[in-house]
């Protein structure tokens, strides 16, 4: 039996040595027999390890896969939407161009992930305003204290100033794919308080490295204590804070509302995050997938915009549930607030415009005029004929400042929302001066 399998494996090594094209006197010694035997089929490999190569490099030539980094926690409803959007820009683009997502903070806060892009680490980035403010300043406009009642008056702003802050962000170096909105801030505490007074007692939370917020806390008389996202939930829990300002769809997640007692019932802040990407990681992609990248991620900025509105009454009845306490202050304590903001805005306005090298204001309504439909006066009926503008007639300026002034009522009401208006539209100021449009003061 021994005898015949090795027969029978030395005629399959016949077999199979005979199928090479060799022999064995071939494998033995006759290596020009064996090389001229080999040759056509190893060049042929070659041929096409080449080509493969070829192809590989052309392939890798023509994609592009974008990192961007947030600290939006991983399963929320912002990386839902925004996953599925990456999808559907590799779908759209034939997997020319793709996005890999780092939520929950994994490559630092808002400034870190900014260092990452400037050293080409990371490609763009879901950041806070504050963190941004110094590279594009008109991006926080929508921040400004109390400049917003409610959510229509965002939505009505927005249609008009968002194109202007896309180009602000643009000047600075970066594609803009959207904002994403959080919602109203409503400051909340452990300790009971409803008046401006009472919030000079607080110990009041503020975002590290935030230098808007630090400095609009200053300008209400608070001493604020600046703290990494990542630390405000121990900072109650030890004392070290006891306030603070956030919408409720993002307290809850964080699990703040745990350590909280009370909210005052007054949408203090309107807060968003930017969606962008570094304009020289895109160097190299078709103008076509840019395109299709900006369309893509800007619907995904609205779908995660429109979920965030329908769960903003629902985290509100959740914070109710939890047993926090919505305390709604007095007529004059409101009124003192709103003084309060109107001196923050007014300063924030002055200070944008010394940082450009402007002296470009507008000259302010008289407190004492009403501002209607019909333009302002000193306290007697208004003309008929317009709404009035920081603006003259003639102005470049003037149409779009009526137009935004006319969607919505409450913004020709009285001097107080003229004043809002004028923070509001301090980058069309911006933009006058730039173009160095001269005009006499109405």
């Amino acid at each position: 039996m021994m005898r015949a399998k090795t027969a029978l494996r030395r005629r399959n090594d016949a077999v199979w040595f005979a199928g090479r094209g060799s022999t064995a006197a071939g494998w033995r010694g006759c290596s020009r027999t064996r090389t001229q035997a080999v040759r056509p089929s190893r060049i042929r490999w070659l041929a096409v390890a080449a080509v493969a190569a070829l192809a590989l490099a052309a392939t890798s030539a023509t994609t592009k896969t974008l990192r961007i980094a947030t600290a939006a926690p991983d399963g929320s409803t912002w990386m839902k939407v925004l996953r599925a959007g990456g999808g559907d820009l590799e779908a759209a683009t034939g997997g020319r161009l793709d996005i890999k997502f780092y939520p929950g903070g994994v490559r630092g806060d808002d400034h870190q992930v900014m260092r990452r892009i400037r050293i080409g680490q990371l490609d763009g980035g879901i950041v806070q305003t504050g963190t941004v403010g110094r590279l594009f300043t008109d991006v926080q406009i929508y921040n400004l204290p109390m400049v917003f009642r409610n959510l229509d008056e965002v939505d009505l702003v927005r249609q008009t100033m968002d194109p202007m802050l896309t180009e602000s962000m643009a000047a600075a170096g970066f594609v803009s794919l959207g904002i994403a909105e959080l919602g109203m801030a409503y400051p909340m505490s452990t300790k009971e308080a409803r008046s401006l007074a009472d919030a000079r007692e607080l110990k009041v939370w503020t975002p590290q490295g935030d230098e808007p917020a630090l400095r609009t806390l200053a300008a209400y008389g608070i001493a604020p204590i600046a703290l990494p996202l990542g630390e405000v939930y121990p900072g109650l829990a030890t004392n070290l804070i006891d306030t603070v300002a956030a919408p409720p769809v993002a307290v809850l997640p964080l699990l703040w509302h745990t350590k909280l007692k009370y909210v005052i019932d007054v949408p203090f802040m309107y807060i968003y995050s930017l969606v962008f990407v570094a304009a020289p990681s895109l160097a190299g992609v078709a103008d076509g997938d840019v395109v299709l990248l900006k369309r893509v991620m800007g619907e995904a900025g609205a779908e995660v915009d429109r979920r965030n509105r329908a769960d903003h009454e629902a985290a509100r009845q959740a914070l109710l549930t939890q047993g926090l306490r919505f305390l709604r202050p007095n007529d004059d304590q409101i009124e003192q607030w709103r003084d309060a903001s109107r001196r923050v805005r007014q300063a924030w306005v002055e200070e944008r415009l010394r940082e450009r090298g402007h002296a470009c204001h507008a000259r302010r309504p008289s407190p004492q005029g009403k501002v209607g439909r019909g333009g302002r006066t000193g306290g007697a009926a208004a003309s008929a004929d317009a709404i009035v503008t920081p603006y003259p007639r003639g102005n470049p300026f003037f149409a779009p400042a009526q137009a935004a002034l006319a969607l919505s009522p409450t913004f020709s009401a009285t001097g107080e929302q003229s004043d809002r208006l004028l923070a509001m539209l301090s980058s069309i100021r911006r933009e006058r001066c730039k173009r160095q449009v001269q005009f006499a003061e109405p």
